[in-house]
């Protein structure tokens, strides 16, 4: 999800020809990969989780608790 959101990111800058001037921010390249890499992360997480209620909800027959029988 990380490296998808990163790629999705550059291309669409590519693409609004801003990806230039993004380079040229006065912030260091590590603190902006950094930033985009935490934002991919909670945006995967969130989305995750979001993902796993609506399973609960619609298939509340599934184990999720992870127990044998």
């Amino acid at each position: 999800m990380v490296f998808s959101w990163i790629a999705e990111t550059i291309s669409v800058e590519r693409w609004e020809g801003t990806l230039e001037y993004t380079m040229m921010a006065p912030i260091r390249r590590w603190a902006q990969l950094l930033g985009s890499v935490l934002y991919a992360m909670v945006y995967g997480l969130i989305h995750t989780a979001a993902i796993l209620v609506v399973l609960v909800l619609f298939f509340p027959q599934l184990d999720v608790h992870g127990r044998t029988r």
